[in-house]
């Protein structure tokens, strides 16, 4: 059962990387609720504040004494799970592939630009996916983000631990929240490494494919504009990213076949 806050004021939500287990404006401290000093006074008005530099923990009942306003909806990725990650990553391939087809109109020039944007374009698709349903299950229950904190923390330096010791439990769960968001999973090991945390999946889940072919190709645009190291420019076109979609889909459908069976 989550805990319950009562604000002795009434609260202000200006953030989207938050959400909360259930909200309102309440005349009585509801039974078990613990109670709460507002941290700000607007024109006169005590307000609990919750924003990026005054985060709350995600996983709490929020009741206030006076009115209960939220500037803004979740984040998607706060409203999100497996196989909605798994529809946003398909939504947006079709994306590509509507634009491959389109390709053929542009001049060679153009062409060979497009499929190298359109090839980073595949790469990102796998690290948005693996991103959501991270995110996605680590932010689903303050179970699941205890879980992942603990396993996180084990790993972590001293200087980091005696970080995270001084923080809040909002702050933790921000910091935590900013960390994966930040990252890029344009890696196998760094892929397999996060699911086993989360779903404890002590396995390769990206299999044997040419996955790491095209984290290479990512590398290559994005930090050298497709050069190879002796300086030659690759010639992108349009099977690159056709095989780059088709060996990208089959890592996505064989990882969502794996957790969609452990949700």
């Amino acid at each position: 059962m989550a805990k319950k806050v009562y604000v002795n004021g009434s609260i202000l939500i200006k953030t989207s990387d938050f959400k909360y287990e259930g909200a309102g404006a309440l005349s009585g401290i509801p039974e078990g609720a613990e109670t709460i000093e507002p941290n700000n006074v607007i024109d006169g008005v005590p307000f609990l504040v919750i924003d990026d530099e005054h985060p709350q923990s995600m996983f709490n009942e929020y009741y206030a004494k006076g009115g209960f306003t939220t500037l803004y909806g979740w984040s998607y990725y706060l409203n999100s799970n497996s196989q909605k990650a798994y529809d946003n990553y398909k939504d947006r391939k079709s994306e590509i592939e509507y634009l491959l087809k389109a390709v053929e109109k542009l001049d060679a020039r153009q062409q060979e630009l497009t499929y190298k944007l359109l090839l980073l374009n595949v790469v990102t698709l796998f690290d948005a996916f693996v991103c959501e349903t991270v995110v996605s299950k680590i932010t689903s229950s303050k179970e699941c983000f205890d879980a992942f904190y603990e396993k996180i923390y084990d790993g972590m330096t001293e200087n980091m631990k005696r970080h995270f010791d001084k923080l809040s439990r909002g702050e933790i769960e921000r910091e935590v929240l900013m960390n994966q968001l930040m990252k890029s999973y344009a890696n196998v090991e760094k892929v397999n490494h996060i699911y086993k945390i989360v779903w404890n999946l002590d396995f390769n889940i990206c299999g044997d494919n040419n996955l790491r072919d095209w984290f290479e190709w990512r590398h290559r645009i994005v930090h050298r504009n497709g050069r190879d190291k002796d300086g030659t420019h690759h010639q992108f076109n349009y099977d690159d990213v056709k095989r780059s979609l088709v060996d990208i889909d089959a890592v996505v459908s064989h990882i969502m076949t794996i957790i969609s069976k452990l949700q």
